[in-house]
């Protein structure tokens, strides 16, 4: 089945849908096989794809590392998943968006707008962000940073329907959690993701700043962030920010790139080997999570709207997913827009990991999804 991996995945390198691959299967029972195929640069010039490649995992950050910390805060009583925003006394969500709950935010069911250039909106003027408690007391106060004015920015976009409503997959609504986090437990986002995850695994190439000395081991990425400067356009907006040359090293995602990766949607570089490392925190035999904080990111929690979601999650028992009818209906996954995708199957105890870099060296709109199952099919019978 390697020889049959490695065929489908060099039929697209030679179709420049994408430069390189780097796959994992881990199963319980006999351990993990890995590959790798192609190059992961081929502009300026060609380097060999390796096995502990480091990619930008972009909104595998959603699953990986901002729901757990939700979910763990929400353990400790900082935040309550039912609770309207309005009732956390927070500032900013004096509108609309104050409405909606932790647990809609998670489950992507908030009506909140899939996606919106934060980086590119009008300045917002902002003293500072503040929690205030009874009779007006000041608990918490901050200087306003980036993530506090795309916050402000989303207070002022319409909803694309109503909160619980229909699942609307957003990245807004990560951003929003990742503020929520911080401010109301008062850590900074990366810094709780290191002590929480990354140190506890003793991670030594997944990071959300990516070192100096450790850019050339990453896989490369678009020019000049090409795509999301078209959909900003399309939008009428403009910005005279944009990133020259072969991103590399750094997040694509401006959103996040614009904030120093504090907004929870995406952000996190890592390896297939650190990656499984993250993904095995979520399996039935793992400590690292209660029986009812691992059971958030199992349960079906969208199946009303249509669609089948769990915390963070999608279930692969949802008929447009790649996994649907080759893993267990119980299994979870996720992709990125990079071309990054994970599964977990809870009941056979495996996890599929597959990275490819399709925005390099230009995007590359061929049916991934295609890809990732013909990837499943042949990934289960190793």
């Amino acid at each position: 089945m390697i020889l049959e991996i490695n065929n489908i995945l060099q039929n697209g390198i030679d179709q420049k849908q994408f430069s390189g691959a780097v796959w994992l299967v881990y199963k319980h029972k006999t351990g993990s096989i890995k590959g790798t195929i192609g190059h992961s640069s081929i502009v300026p010039k060609k380097e060999e794809m390796k096995e502990d490649t480091i990619f930008d995992l972009a909104s595998l950050t959603k699953p990986l590392v901002t729901a757990p910390m939700i979910v763990k805060t929400l353990s400790e009583g900082f935040l309550d998943i039912e609770k309207p925003l309005q009732q956390m006394n927070l500032t900013p969500f004096a509108s609309r968006l104050s409405e909606i709950n932790i647990f809609q935010l998670m489950t992507h069911t908030s009506g909140i707008k899939s996606w919106y250039p934060c980086y590119a909106a009008e300045k917002q003027a902002l003293l500072g962000t503040a929690i205030v408690g009874p009779g007006g007391r000041i608990l918490y106060e901050k200087a306003p940073k980036v993530i506090d004015k795309y916050i402000m920015t989303i207070t002022t976009l319409p909803f694309d329907a109503n909160p619980g409503e229909k699942v609307i997959y957003s990245c807004l609504g990560y951003i929003v959690l990742a503020y929520l986090l911080q401010v109301r437990k008062k850590i900074k986002f990366k810094d709780e993701a290191r002590r929480l995850i990354f140190n506890p695994l003793k991670l030594e190439r997944t990071f959300f700043d990516v070192p100096e000395n450790l850019v050339p081991d990453t896989a490369a990425g678009e020019e000049g962030n090409i795509s999301e400067k078209m959909k900003v356009q399309k939008l009428g907006l403009k910005f005279s920010g944009w990133r020259k040359g072969i991103i590399r090293g750094q997040v694509n995602d401006c959103n996040a790139f614009y904030a120093n990766s504090e907004t929870g949607n995406s952000g996190l570089f890592s390896t297939v080997d650190e990656t499984l490392k993250i993904a095995k925190l979520f399996l039935p035999d793992s400590n690292f999570f209660t029986k009812d904080e691992i059971r958030l990111f199992y349960d079906d929690l969208t199946e009303h709207l249509g669609d089948h979601r769990s915390i963070a999650w999608r279930r692969a028992i949802s008929k447009s997913d790649p996994a649907n009818e080759i893993l267990s209906d119980e299994s979870i996954g996720h992709t990125g827009y990079t071309g990054t995708s994970l599964w977990i199957d809870p009941v056979q105890k495996e996890i599929y990991i597959l990275f490819i870099n399709r925005l390099h060296p230009k995007m590359s709109d061929f049916p991934i999804e295609l890809l990732q199952r013909e990837f499943l099919k042949l990934a289960v019978l190793l």
